[in-house]
Formats: C-alpha cells, sequence, structure tokens
C-alpha cells in the first residue's frame, strides 16, 4: 500500500481483510515480523466460522500440513503468554481402527506414511485397542494411534491470534466491511469502507463511485445463530474413526421412479447404513435400547 493514505496518516505495510483464524494467524506473525498491519473484519473477530469449527487437530497429509500439525504446541503457548488466553487445547489424542483382516494392511501402510511426515503414530493390536476402550467390538482387529491429535476452541484460538497482533502494534477495526479498495497510480491505498447502519448518503461520492466500480460481490451469510453455537468444550476421550467409509451419510433413498422414499420405508430397508449403524458396529454397548417402563 502507499506510504500515506486519504487522510495523510501512515498507510499499514500489509491490509488483512477478515477477522478469522486466517486473517489473525496473518496478523499475528506479519506484525510480529515488523511490518504495519491493520486488520479489518466486517463484524466482530472470530464471530463467524471460528466460532462454529468443531477445532480438531488432525493428523497431516502432506508437509505442509505436518509443519503447521507439529507448530501448534509452540504457537499455543506463545499466545497463552503474549495474551494470557487460554484456547481449551486438549491433546486427546485419535484412535483409527481396523474392523476386518482387509483392513489392517492399508493402516499399516498409512502408519508408514505418516511416520515418514514426522508423524508420531504406532500401531495397537486388537486386544490392546480394546484394554484402552473397552466399548469397542470384539471384531476391531487393530488400531492406529495418533497420541498428538488433539482439539480447541476455534474463537478462542482467534481471538488470542488477533489479542496478539494487536498487542504487536496491530490495527483491528471490527464493524468495517469493505465494499472495495481504492486504488492510486495502480496502487492500492486503501480499502472502501462503510459502518453499517451508514445511510449511502453519509458516504463520499468519490468513495461510493469506486465502490460501485470495484465492490466486491455481496452474498448473505448464515449467522452463527442460524449455523448453530459451538459445541461445548469436548472430554479428553480418544476420537475413533473406521476405516471403512460406513460413517458417511448415506445418499437418499429412492423408489422405483426416482422419488425419496418416506422415513417409514427406509427404516425397514435391510441396506440400511450410517452413522447409527457404524456406532452399533464399533460400540455395540453404547448403542442398546433404552428399557422404558411398559404401559399401563
Amino acid at each position: 500500500m502507499s506510504a500515506t493514505n486519504r487522510g495523510g496518516h501512515p498507510a499499514p505495510d500489509v491490509l488483512v481483510i477478515g477477522g478469522g483464524v486466517i486473517g489473525g494467524a496473518l496478523a499475528h506473525r506479519l506484525t510480529a515480523g515488523g511490518a504495519r498491519v491493520t486488520l479489518v473484519e466486517r463484524g466482530q473477530v472470530a464471530g463467524e466460522a471460528s466460532r462454529a469449527t468443531a477445532g480438531i487437530i488432525s493428523p497431516p497429509g502432506s508437509p505442509l500440513e505436518a509443519r503447521s500439525f507439529a507448530a501448534y504446541p509452540a504457537l499455543i503457548e506463545e499466545l497463552r503468554e503474549a495474551t494470557g488466553l487460554s484456547v481449551e487445547y486438549r491433546r486427546s489424542g485419535k484412535l483409527t481402527v481396523a474392523l476386518a483382516a482387509a483392513d489392517v494392511a492399508p493402516l499399516r501402510r498409512a502408519m508408514d506414511s505418516y511416520r515418514e511426515l514426522g508423524v508420531a503414530v504406532e500401531w495397537l493390536e486388537g486386544d490392546e485397542v480394546r484394554r484402552r476402550k473397552p466399548v469397542l467390538h470384539a471384531s476391531v482387529r487393530g488400531a492406529l494411534w495418533f497420541s498428538a491429535v488433539g482439539s480447541l476452541r476455534g474463537h478462542r484460538l482467534t481471538t488470542a491470534l488477533a489479542r496478539a497482533a494487536q498487542l504487536g502494534g496491530a490495527t483491528i477495526l471490527e464493524g468495517t466491511p469493505v465494499l472495495g479498495l481504492l486504488t492510486a497510480g495502480g496502487r492500492v491505498t486503501e480499502p472502501a469502507t462503510e459502518p453499517e447502519g451508514a445511510v449511502d448518503s453519509a458516504v463520499p461520492s468519490e468513495r461510493r463511485a469506486v465502490a460501485r466500480a470495484v465492490a466486491l460481490p455481496a452474498r448473505r451469510r448464515r449467522s452463527t445463530k442460524e449455523r448453530g453455537a459451538s459445541p461445548e468444550p469436548g472430554d479428553a476421550r480418544p476420537r475413533i474413526a473406521a476405516t471403512r467409509p460406513m460413517l458417511a451419510r448415506p445418499a437418499p433413498e429412492r423408489g422405483p421412479l426416482g422419488h425419496r422414499r418416506r422415513s417409514s420405508e427406509r427404516a425397514s430397508s435391510p441396506s440400511r447404513a450410517g452413522p447409527t449403524h457404524a456406532a452399533a458396529t464399533l460400540a455395540p454397548s453404547t448403542t442398546s435400547p433404552i428399557a422404558r417402563p411398559a404401559s399401563p
């Protein structure tokens, strides 16, 4: 950006648009590196997707992801020391189980790939898996154990990143929608913004013209309330995944004319699959029918 903006004030070296986890991380690292940073957010920092995410830190699948995966503990400690904020980070671990003999070899090959990425993973035989998780079915042949997998609260991480950036000198503007970008000499000078609730006549005419010319496409986004609030912090029990795709939501069942079957028809279908069936297979003791008193 230019050395000064239209008001004659020093312009930031970097403008970050969006106060989610990526925007917060960029602002934090750039500020720590000595850059002048301004972060603008149309609502509140950490107020949208950051609040709705499950916050699971899963095993990586590429070298870049592996670097990110390994950096989490140090980053979280750095943020805690800088801001005093907790992101409720927990290393609960994860089991990826083999339900049949045919699943063992692929999982063992996957273990070698994970180790090449530097991920801590070990193979557990079926008896050891059931010793650690007695609810698992006797058919489980073995599992991969990822001790470093954990979870955190996404909105707390985003808030801590933004706070660390602010403490490092970044400017954070909330309630500032970006309508477009003002340019001069082929360079961006500042964002075209409008405070929420301001009427169009309150915006300078040249800014309205620029906003019409380069405005970003507007799309309505569901609010956090519409999407559902973030789940409460989970316990420290390890997460369990099956090697087969039975945990995926099944495609809608359709009748001979292509219409969707009614729920009563689907319930009687012998080919039923999905999360309930997966739970019954992995941990049958947790899916027993609930005893109800007999009708009078």
